[in-house]
C-alpha cells in the first residue's frame, strides 16, 4: 500500500501533474507574511519621510513655561528683575511727557528709557543663538526692548522733522538712508509685537460726540518691571573707555560707537 499524501487546505492537487502548483501556493502563509512585512516597511518608510519633512519646513515650537523665559541673560548676575512684574493701567494722557510738541523735557524723558546700555557679556554666558562677528571677550549686549524704543523715538521724531533734523544725526543723512532706517524700525516692532503678542483685552465704549464705539485703554494689566529692569542694564552698563579698551583699533571703536548711537541714541 502506497503512503498517504498530505496537502495544505486550499491547494488543489492533481495526482498527474504533481509539480505545476508554484512554491506561493504551496506555501501561502509564508508568501503573505513576506508581502505583508514588505508592504509595512513601505508605508514605514513614507510616514517617516513625512514627518520629517514636516520637522524641517515648520518652525521649532516650545512650551508654554519656555515661552515664558528670556534666552539671553541665562547665567548672568542678578538678573531676578527680569521676572519681576507688576499691573499697571495704560494711560491715554493727551499731556503725556512722551508726547509732542517736542521740548527739553521731552527729550529727557526719551532719553531716560532710551540711553541705556550696553553692558558686557562673557562668552561663556552668551546665548549659543546670538550671532557675533568678533572673538572679543566679553561681548556688548542690550536687551531688545531698549532697541525697540529707539525705534519709537526716532518714528515718534520723524513726525516732528523740522525739529529734529538738525538735532538727531539720523536725519542727518540722504532721504534714502533716513527710509532705510525707519523701513527697519518699523519691521522691527512689528516682529517685536508679533512676537509678544499683548493679549490684554481692549474694551469699547460709546462716547458723546462719536458715532462708533471708542476703544477703553485703562484697563490694569499685568507689566514687566521696566524701571527693575532698566536699574539692572544701568547698574552693569559698559563705560565708553571699556567699549574702546575691548576694540581691537581706533577706527573700529569709533565705528562701533556710532553702531551703539545709532542703536540706542
Amino acid at each position: 500500500m502506497p503512503p498517504p499524501e498530505y496537502h495544505f487546505l486550499g491547494e488543489r492537487h492533481d495526482p498527474e501533474h504533481p509539480d505545476n502548483t508554484s512554491p506561493c501556493k504551496r506555501w501561502t502563509f509564508l508568501c503573505s507574511n513576506v508581502y505583508l512585512a514588505i508592504i509595512h516597511t513601505i508605508l514605514l518608510t513614507l510616514s517617516l519621510s513625512f514627518f520629517l519633512s514636516i520637522r524641517h519646513n515648520t518652525t521649532e515650537s516650545t512650551t508654554n513655561t519656555q515661552c515664558a523665559q528670556p534666552l539671553s541673560l541665562e547665567g548672568l548676575s542678578g538678573p531676578d528683575s527680569l521676572d519681576r512684574c507688576l499691573v499697571q493701567r495704560f494711560s491715554n494722557d493727551p499731556h503725556s511727557v512722551f508726547r509732542g510738541p517736542p521740548s527739553n523735557e521731552t527729550d529727557e524723558a526719551w532719553d531716560r528709557i532710551v540711553k541705556v546700555g550696553p553692558f558686557n557679556i562673557p562668552i561663556a554666558n552668551a546665548d549659543p543663538g546670538i550671532p557675533s562677528n568678533s572673538p572679543i571677550e566679553p561681548h556688548l549686549a542690550n536687551l531688545g526692548v531698549f532697541h525697540q524704543l529707539h525705534c519709537l523715538k526716532a518714528l515718534w521724531q520723524h513726525t516732528y522733522l523740522d525739529y529734529y533734523a538738525p538735532r538727531n544725526p539720523i536725519f542727518s543723512k540722504s532721504d534714502l538712508e533716513i527710509h532705510n532706517h525707519l523701513d527697519h524700525c518699523t519691521d522691527y516692532l512689528r516682529q517685536a509685537l508679533t512676537c509678544h503678542s499683548d493679549t490684554s483685552i481692549i474694551t469699547f465704549h460709546s462716547t458723546p460726540g462719536h458715532s462708533l464705539p471708542t476703544p477703553s485703554y485703562e484697563l490694569p494689566r499685568t507689566c514687566r518691571d521696566f524701571e527693575a529692569l532698566r536699574a539692572w542694564v544701568v547698574e552693569h552698563e559698559a563705560a565708553l573707555w571699556v567699549r574702546s579698551a575691548l576694540l581691537p583699533s581706533p577706527s573700529h571703536s569709533l565705528s562701533v560707537e556710532r553702531s551703539i548711537t545709532s542703536a540706542y541714541g
